[in-house]
């Protein structure tokens, strides 16, 4: 017989079991509703269902729609997304050029000096040559104080009156031809000379054999030309030179000889030769080009009449139409002598500067010196220094010597001025 207490204690036991049953059973109920619940949330959420809760009947056209709906909007974000990339990467490229000009400017000197000298021979078949050779070279022909002028400026230009080559042969219907052998060529670095300006009526007297020698010669040393070339192109390329932000181009061509069929030939797109200007046009177009590209234009051309102090109609009749294409400045060689100086407005010409060293007579000769002030881009000064060509040499002048020569040229020279050091101005 159990007691009250016993009865007590399996009743107790019974209620726990009971409320451990309903609370489980609780516990399951609430975890099924919130499955369900998170199930009709989802399904609502990809196929909304009416109030009514009839499921939506969609048409295949509003299907269509909505998919279109959807690709338009992927097209945006995708248009969206590449217009910014776009505009980074504008703006990055605007950046990098904006501190290259700053580079540029910061690196760009107060000064920049150009020199250019008349015309120079290497042939050991004529005393000049044959000194040179004597002597181990140009430079040995060249006075100290010459020497430091060609070596003293940034830019030195020579007209090289002649072809570097060994075994090519001269044109067999031409009075006058002149050569120098390869080895020769690395006498221009030697004096200091950066820049050979080969448009003259020479370049070709070994024919197209020794102009491509010539080339050839001039590449192999690392010593620049212009004014002739396997094609036009080249030819009638500029010399170009950056000095941080300001930039030179120098442009060489050749009006003689002055006839259609010349011993000398004109380069063409597919044929090498000098740069003929002749027919000044492809000259015009050449130097308007460069003035578009670059801030300071300099014009080396060969021409004018051998042994005449005064211009010719070739000089008078193109230096009009450099001007108008935009040179800044025409210096010329061809007559052995010199000539004078003008301007047409902010244009100087320098008619011609003469023999440099070509022969063993004695001339007067020089070099013009062009001074920039380079943060301006403007051409600060224009000087002459009078030199003597004399006993296969070159030596600089002074004193009574020099202003003879300075007032040699001031007589041949109309509106101009020039100083007694030869800085030469335009009259006011």
């Amino acid at each position: 017989m159990r007691t009250m207490g016993e009865e007590q204690n399996e009743k107790s036991g019974w209620l726990k079991h009971l409320a451990l049953a309903i609370l489980i059973a609780l516990m399951i109920g609430g975890a099924a509703c919130g499955g369900l619940n998170y199930y009709l949330r989802k399904c609502e959420t990809c196929a909304p269902v009416p109030a009514s809760g009839a499921l939506e009947r969609v048409s295949a056209d509003e299907i269509d729609r909505r998919l279109a709906e959807r690709e338009e909007e992927r097209r945006l974000a995708a248009e969206k997304k590449a217009e910014e990339e776009r505009l980074k990467k504008e703006a990055e490229e605007a950046e990098r050029l904006r501190l290259e000009e700053e580079e540029r400017i910061r690196n760009t000197p107060e000064t920049v000096t150009f020199a250019f000298a008349g015309d120079i021979l290497f042939d050991n078949r004529y005393a000049t040559g044959q000194v040179m050779a004597a002597r181990g070279g140009f430079a040995p022909c060249l006075k100290s104080e010459v020497q430091d002028v060609m070596r003293g400026v940034d830019v030195m230009v020579i007209n090289n009156e002649f072809p570097y080559t060994d075994g090519s042969s001269p044109q067999p219907d031409k009075e006058y031809t002149f050569h120098a052998g390869t080895s020769t060529a690395s006498w221009l670095i030697d004096a200091g000379i950066d820049l050979a300006a080969l448009a003259n009526n020479h370049t070709f007297d070994y024919g197209e054999e020794g102009l491509l020698d010539t080339l050839h010669t001039l590449e192999d040393i690392g010593m620049p030309y212009i004014g002739a070339g396997r094609n036009l192109d080249e030819a009638a390329k500029p010399a170009v030179y950056a000095f941080g932000d300001f930039t030179v181009a120098v442009l060489n061509a050749t009006q003689i000889e002055r006839f259609a069929v010349a011993n000398t030939r004109g380069a063409t797109e597919t044929e090498s030769g000098v740069f003929r200007c002749f027919d000044p046009e492809e000259l015009y177009a050449r130097v308007e080009k460069a003035k578009e590209e670059y801030d300071y234009v300099i014009v080396f051309m060969h021409w004018g009449t051998e042994k005449e102090v005064q211009p010719d109609w070739g000089q008078l009749d193109q230096q009009q139409g450099l001007y108008e294409a935009g040179a800044d400045i025409v210096i010329g060689a061809h007559p052995h002598v010199l000539q004078g100086f003008t301007y047409i407005g902010e244009m100087p010409i320098v008619y011609s500067l003469g023999n440099f060293l070509f022969t063993s007579h004695t001339l007067d000769t020089g070099i013009i010196r062009l001074t920039f002030a380079a943060k301006e881009k403007r051409l600060d000064s224009l000087q002459f220094l009078p030199m003597l060509q004399e006993g296969c040499e070159v030596k600089m002048l002074s004193g009574e010597e020099k202003e003879r020569v300075l007032n040699d040229l001031r007589n041949l020279s109309s509106g101009v001025t020039i100083d007694a050091d030869g800085y030469i101005r335009r009259a006011e």
